[in-house]
């Protein structure tokens, strides 16, 4: 899947609108399991960039079958301020 410069926005805001409401619904403590989404380049992309922004954290992200990503409080405060 080759996305647009809008899509590939729209997909990084989907992504963490949706770990921060995974986060709300199971009360912060465990990261959502994204194995099946990282095994697209586009959402692998997407993960490593909201790393990199300091908006999420990924956790066994080398073991692809493991792998969960978990918003932090920066990532939480870009949600809500965005709303």
């Amino acid at each position: 899947m080759s996305l647009s410069v809008e899509e590939r926005k729209d997909l990084r805001n989907k992504l963490l609108k949706e770990l921060y409401d995974y986060h709300f619904a199971n009360s912060s403590t465990k990261a959502k399991p994204i194995a099946d989404e990282i095994r697209d380049n586009e959402y692998k992309s997407a993960y490593l960039y909201l790393v990199d922004k300091g908006l999420i954290e990924l956790e066994n992200f080398g073991h692809p079958a493991l792998a969960g990503a978990k918003i932090n409080a920066f990532g939480i405060d870009e949600v809500e301020n965005n709303m």
